[in-house]
C-alpha cells in the first residue's frame, strides 16, 4: 500500500481527480469567480472599494488554495515516513469523513452572515444585483475556507490514526517523526501568512485595537495548531521514552539488589562486573532521558518565529514609509 492509496482525500479532491482537473485550475478559477462576483459592488465604492472588497478576498482565497497544495505535499511526506513503522497498514486505511459539504456550507452561512451584518459599507444600501453578487462571492469565499478547515481536521485525524499504529524498534531514531513537525509548521506558517497579506494589502496600522486583537488571535491559532498537530506524535514519543526508562530502571534495580547481596557476603571483588554493568546501564538511561519527546527541531521553531515576526516587521516598515 503506497501513500496515494492511504492518503485521505476529501470528496472534492476525489471529484477533481476523477475528472483529471489540476489543482492549479482550482487556484485560478475560484478566486476569479470571487473577484468578478464582488467587483460590481466594489466599483460602487470607488477604487478603494474594489481593492478592499473584491481583490482582497480573491487574493486570500488564491493564497489559501496554494497553501493547501503545500500542506498536502508535506502531508504526503508524513505518510511515507510513518508507514515504514507500521506493521499492519490495514489498521490505518483511510476512511472517508462525512459531512464535508455540510461543514463548508455551515461555515459559509455563519461567516457570511457575520460579514454582511458587520460591514459599514452596507449600511443604507438598498440592494440590487451588485449586492447579490457580492454576497454570493463572499459566501463562496467562506465556503472555500470552511472546506479547508474540514480538510485540515481530516488530516489531523488521519495522522493521529497513523501514529496509533506505529511500532518503534529504535528509540533513538526519531527522524521518522520529523515530517509531522514539518506538516504542522506548514499549516502554522500558512495561517500567519494571512496576517502578512492583510498587512501588505490593506496597509492598516497593526497598533489599532481591532488589528491587534486579530493578530493576537491569529498568533494564538498558529502556535496552537503547530503544537496541537504534533500532540499524538508527542504522546507516542513520550510513551516510548518512558517505557524504555522503565525497563532500564528495572534492570538497574535488579543489579543493585545483587550488588548489595554480594557486599553483604564479602564478595566485593566479584561484584566489580556488576558495578561496570550498572554504570553502563545508568549511562544508557541518561541517553534515553535526553531523547526529545517532540518531533520538531530548532529549525522548525526558528521558521515559526520568523512567520510570526514578518507581519510586525512589515507594519513597522510601512509606518516609516508613511
Amino acid at each position: 500500500m503506497n501513500s496515494s492509496e492511504t492518503r485521505p482525500s476529501t470528496h472534492f479532491e476525489a471529484w477533481l481527480e476523477r475528472r483529471k482537473i489540476p489543482w492549479l485550475v482550482v487556484v485560478i478559477v475560484l478566486p476569479a469567480i470571487i473577484f468578478f462576483s464582488e467587483l460590481p459592488y466594489g466599483l460602487m465604492l470607488s477604487e478603494g472599494g474594489v481593492k478592499r472588497n473584491g481583490a482582497y478576498a480573491a487574493v486570500i482565497i488564491a493564497y489559501s488554495l496554494v497553501c493547501v497544495a503545500v500542506i498536502r505535499f508535506f502531508f504526503g511526506k508524513v505518510f511515507l515516513s510513518l508507514q515504514s513503522l507500521i506493521n499492519d497498514l490495514k489498521l490505518v486505511e483511510k476512511k472517508e469523513m462525512k459531512f464535508e459539504w455540510q461543514a463548508a456550507l455551515i461555515t459559509s452561512a455563519a461567516l457570511t452572515f457575520f460579514s454582511v451584518n458587520t460591514m459599514p459599507e452596507l449600511s443604507g444600501y438598498d440592494g440590487g444585483i451588485e449586492l447579490s453578487l457580492f454576497i454570493g462571492g463572499t459566501a463562496l469565499a467562506n465556503a472555500v475556507l470552511g472546506w479547508i478547515l474540514f480538510m485540515l481536521i481530516l488530516s489531523v485525524r488521519q495522522i493521529t490514526k497513523l501514529v496509533s499504529g506505529v511500532v518503534v524498534t529504535n528509540v533513538f531514531d526519531i527522524t521518522p517523526f520529523y515530517p509531522v513537525a514539518q506538516w504542522c509548521l506548514a499549516v502554522a506558517v500558512s495561517i500567519m501568512g494571512v496576517v502578512t497579506i492583510a498587512t501588505l494589502f490593506l496597509k492598516e496600522d497593526m497598533l489599532l485595537e481591532i488589528n491587534l486583537i486579530t493578530y493576537a488571535i491569529t498568533l494564538f491559532v498558529g502556535i496552537f495548531v503547530f503544537f496541537a498537530g504534533m500532540w499524538s506524535t508527542h504522546q507516542l514519543m513520550q510513551r516510548i521514552k518512558q517505557e524504555e526508562i522503565k525497563k532500564l530502571d528495572h534492570q538497574l534495580s535488579k543489579l543493585h539488589i545483587r550488588v548489595l547481596k554480594m557486599i553483604e557476603g564479602d564478595e566485593i571483588e566479584e561484584a566489580d562486573p556488576l558495578f561496570i554493568a550498572s554504570s553502563r546501564l545508568a549511562a544508557q538511561k541518561k541517553l534515553v532521558e535526553e531523547i526529545p519527546a517532540w518531533p520538531y527541531t530548532m529549525g522548525n521553531l526558528g521558521s515559526l518565529l520568523t512567520s510570526v515576526s514578518v507581519p510586525v516587521i512589515i507594519n513597522i516598515l510601512l509606518s516609516f514609509l508613511k
